[in-house]
Order: structure tokens, then sequence, then C-alpha cells
């Protein structure tokens, strides 16, 4: 069963406690809790008092975000806040990843991938896919910007064809033309999707809000 996870991004504990009640209310099954602005106290807190399950973030400049430490700051950071309850840590897929021993993590961990300019071929995501499940990690999670009709036929062809992947990847196409794919996440069994409370707090192009996600699967029978 896919679950919906409301992405926050708080600068306060104050902030981010409004933001848990809001999500909650909306109906999120989950959180995606944006930790870049945070300091390390003020995310567990909010781990802690969360009622539903929590991934957790520290993007940098290449993920839109504002962390500046190295991968072992981010892994340090992250790791303290499973060991808070956070059920899963997401770090971003780098060949210095792979050289590094995240096996303690393994099944708590996501590695993802973004390209926010483009949707590579095919065979070039295919490669992506293949460094990423050197890692290990208990899910995959892929997002590209799809900018014409070929990239979207690419993301939907591609996990038509890689059942293999179902229920352990997430393979979404960012921007209005790739909203379909958000849709679509039950289709291919990701295990959780992301939307946002309100249209005033996006974290991804094409993110759609937690009640027109919940709108459309009910329209559309999913």
């Amino acid at each position: 069963m896919t679950k919906i996870a409301a992405s926050i991004r708080p600068r306060s504990y104050e902030q981010g406690e409004d933001l848990l009640l809001s999500a909650q209310i909306a109906g999120a099954q989950m959180i995606e809790l944006w930790c870049d602005r945070l300091d390390l106290d003020t995310a567990k807190k909010l781990v802690i008092v969360s009622e539903l399950p929590v991934i957790v973030n520290l993007k940098d400049e290449s993920e839109k975000g504002e962390f500046e430490g190295t991968i072992y700051d981010r892994i340090k950071y992250l790791e303290d806040l499973v060991k808070e309850g956070a059920a899963y840590l997401d770090l971003p897929y780098s060949k210095e990843l792979e050289s590094i021993d995240l096996s303690r993590l393994a099944q708590n961990l996501i590695v993802s991938y973004h390209d926010f300019e483009a949707t590579p071929s095919l065979d070039e995501i295919e490669t992506i896919i293949n460094r990423m499940q050197s890692v290990n990690p208990a899910v995959i999670k892929l997002a590209f910007q799809v900018e014409q009709s070929i990239d979207l036929n690419n993301l939907l062809k591609l996990q038509i064809n890689r059942k293999d992947l179902w229920g352990r990847s997430i393979i979404l196409g960012m921007g209005h033309k790739g909203m379909i794919t958000r849709l679509m996440s039950k289709t291919f069994q990701h295990p959780f999707t992301f939307a946002c409370i309100d249209k005033y707090s996006k974290t991804a192009p094409g993110q759609m809000t937690i009640s027109q996600l919940r709108k459309l699967w009910r329209r559309f029978g999913f």
C-alpha cells in the first residue's frame, strides 16, 4: 500500500510542531522532514513528537537545500535521528557513497537521485539504478524533470518493465508534465509518495497537495 508522506521544511521547533499537526489533519500517513534548516537537537525533538513515521533528509545545494557539510557529517546527523525513532534516512547517491559501509542502516536507508534539468535515456537510468543498488538500500528514489512526452514515456516504460523494483522504489517525474507519475505511484507499488500540505509548502516542482492526490486517487479508482 502506497502511503502519502507530507513534505515539511521548518525553520524552528515551533514551526515544525505546527506543520506536523497540519500534516496529520490533512491526512498524511508519513512525514518527510527536511532538516537542512534545523540543528540536530531541534530535529530530534520533532522526530520524537511526531505521531507519524518520519523520513529525514539533509539536502544540500544540489538538491535545493542548504546543508553545507560533508557526506560523513550528513550520515552522522541522520543516523542520530534514526536512533531517535526516524523510520528512514534519505541519502543522495554519489560514487563516494558506494565506498562507505552503510550495512548498519540498510533497513532504514533510502538512496535518492535527482535531476532537476532533464530525464535521462532509459539506458542511462538503468545504469543509475544499478549503481544505486550497489549501496544496498531499502528503497531507491529517482526524480527527474519531465519536459517532453518521451521523458514521461521512459519513466512509465521503465516501471512497467522492471517489476523487480516494485515495492522498493519510488520513480517520479518532476514538473507539471510529470504529475501523472505521482498519481500512478500505487500502480507501481511505490512504498510511499510525497505531497504537500498546501500549495504554499511545495518542496518539489509538480508536487500535489495531499487533498489533490487523494481526490485523484478516488476519481481514478486507486
